[in-house]
């Protein structure tokens, strides 16, 4: 099962892809019914043309008042509007709280990807670390030897450094 977004950041998310234009509750309520968010009860009992049993069953009631309350107090009037238009066709943009809540959202979204991304860095570098522990301390078990020849190389390079110092 796909797990749906927050009604509330698909509904912001919904409005920025119309941005800078206005948005009006009808477009609102239409896009959370066409996304599954409310269903066609609710949407007709919040836009008002619930039938008299729809009204009555309380739990649809209930639940359409109050996704109506929150969508409406998302938005506010945009500029002037004409009285002759009905409440829910009013041009609405969106409230300042409600942006920065919106950009505080996208922070979060993107600082869990940092730190999932800084999640699996590091361990990459534990497993790194702990493959060259292993290598070091295998070459550590094993004896070393050095033969005589290597032995003779390391003592006839030092002689000659002595007396290049030395200026012999």
């Amino acid at each position: 099962m796909i797990k749906k977004k927050d009604p509330y950041l698909a509904l912001l998310d919904f409005y920025y892809e119309k941005f800078p234009e206005t948005m009006s509750l009808d477009e609102a309520y239409d896009f959370f019914h066409r996304e599954g968010y409310i269903s066609t009860e609710e949407r007709e009992i919040i836009k008002g043309f619930g039938s008299e049993r729809q009204k009555k069953d309380p739990e649809v009631e209930r639940s359409a008042e109050k996704k109506r309350l929150t969508y409406l107090t998302m938005f506010r009037r945009a500029g002037d509007t004409t009285e002759l238009q009905t409440f829910r066709n009013v041009p609405r943009i969106i409230n300042p709280e409600h942006y920065f809540h919106r950009l505080e959202y996208i922070e979060l979204i993107e600082a869990r990807k940092s730190s999932r991304l800084a999640f699996i860095t590091s361990i990459l570098a534990i497993i790194i670390s702990l493959g060259s522990l292993y290598i070091a301390w295998s070459s550590f078990q094993k004896p070393t030897v050095i033969l005589d020849s290597q032995i003779q190389e390391i003592v006839s390079a030092i002689e000659e450094l002595q007396n290049d110092v030395h200026g012999k």
